[in-house]
């Protein structure tokens, strides 16, 4: 098996540091996150890079600089480690920092080893102390599937193709630059297969226009379950718009999690059980369908399957059924819509 699912904020950051740490001569680490925010956590990952690019691996961190990241942090008040990455990449030979311009929401890191076989980390987590509560995936790849996505955000990898085959990983992305948009055909693709029965989406954030990707399953007969934060940490009034025009749908059932959930997850069921999981940086979302470079992939593999199918457990099982339309504001869902 090389996928395995990685639970919350403290077991990724542990992974990663624990890849970066080792990486030595000839190797080259490549860390893409959409935010780098203030705390001990994001501090010592940062410490561990430059200390990778000591020992003579190259180094490559690249953080979203756009205004989409940075009204993130305004409208939140936090803090950025940019400004340091920027300044240690001006100072330590082997380590560079870039602030991306180009719309970017995915996270993920390659350990490209020089005598060894790659490794990769990838999902929904940025990395800054205050998401350590937050209910998130990352997958840990190794071998071939390492390869595969760092071939796929290179745009050099196999377009989307449905069905994916059995225990396999098989990513897909948007890469606004090379104008490939795999992330909305990849969710259609689910919704309206005809051998899927069930579907459980965990979700942070939906609109309007992912709404739209789940009424195709509902139309076709499939019964779907959704799970949302009760109390999104941005884009709330989006969320709670999105829910109310969606309850009473026959077939759906909608649940709150009293946690904020950052996760962006889907579990396919047909006549036999779980077939696939898509999963990874993409919100149900308009701008994760147009505009930002999001990395996703199907993953078959039963043991991480079996695992991911656990995990949907114990979120539902903390959640509450929302039988009533939530309270939002009209005007601040239609801005965060068009914002988010």
């Amino acid at each position: 098996m090389s996928a395995r699912l990685i639970q919350g904020y403290d077991a990724a950051i542990e992974a990663l540091r624990g890849e970066v740490e080792r990486t030595g001569p000839g190797d080259e680490v490549v860390l893409n996150v959409y935010l780098l925010e203030g705390g001990r956590s994001s501090e010592q990952v940062l410490a561990d890079l430059v200390a990778a690019a000591r020992r003579g691996a190259r180094v490559s961190l690249s953080v979203d600089g756009t205004a989409a990241s940075t009204l993130s942090r305004v409208v939140e008040r936090t803090t950025s480690l940019v400004p340091e990455a920027l300044a240690l990449a001006r100072e330590v030979e082997g380590f560079r920092a870039v602030r991306r311009r180009e719309p970017d929401h995915s996270k993920y890191a390659l350990f490209l080893r020089a005598g060894a076989p790659p490794s990769a980390l990838w999902g929904g987590i940025n990395i800054g102390d205050r998401f350590r509560p937050w209910r998130d995936f990352m997958v840990c790849l190794e071998g071939e599937d390492a390869k595969a996505l760092a071939r796929k955000v290179a745009g050099e990898g196999p377009p989307l193709v449905y069905p994916p085959p059995p225990e396999s990983v098989r990513f897909v992305a948007n890469l606004p630059s090379r104008g490939c948009f795999e992330i909305r055909p990849a969710f259609r693709a689910i919704a309206t297969d005809p051998g899927l029965r069930r579907l459980r989406v965990a979700m942070a954030y939906i609109d309007r226009v992912g709404a739209a990707i789940l009424r195709l399953a509902l139309a076709r007969g499939a019964r779907v379950d959704l799970l949302v934060p009760a109390r999104a940490n941005v884009y709330q009034n989006a969320n709670m718009r999105t829910v109310a025009r969606l309850l009473g749908t026959p077939r759906l059932r909608i649940h709150a999690l009293p946690h904020m959930l950052h996760a962006k997850a889907l579990l396919a069921y047909d006549r036999s059980g779980v077939r696939l999981a898509f999963l990874g940086s993409a919100n149900l979302k308009r701008n994760s369908f147009r505009m930002f470079k999001e990395v996703n992939a199907f993953v078959t593999e039963a043991t991480f399957l079996g695992a991911l199918e656990e995990a949907f457990a114990g979120l539902f099982a903390e959640a509450e059924r929302l039988e009533h339309s939530p309270p939002y504001s009209r005007a601040a869902a239609l801005i965060e819509e068009r914002l988010g």
